[in-house]
């Protein structure tokens, strides 16, 4: 479980997390609500936080691969 896991983890070495949710909308990925901000407060007050913003890599494959090569791109990258 992920909350173990940050446990074991915790103050111990470095975790390295990526999403496209922001970290205010956690809470809602996760059924039980207090394990939800269980693993929202252990990422979220010892890190530090770098915000990526640019285009869609996939929206780069689009306008640069024939048709046939987008689907099979598309495929591989879902």
């Amino acid at each position: 479980m992920l909350v173990d896991l940050l446990e074991d983890r915790h103050r111990k070495g470095s975790v390295i997390v990526t999403s496209q949710v922001d970290p205010r909308g956690w809470t809602k990925l996760f059924e039980d609500p207090v394990i939800a901000e269980a693993i929202v407060n252990r990422l979220e007050h010892p890190s530090q936080r770098l915000n990526l913003k640019g285009g869609s890599y996939r929206e780069k494959l689009q306008t640069k691969l024939p048709a046939g090569k987008r689907l099979e791109a598309e495929r591989l990258l879902s």
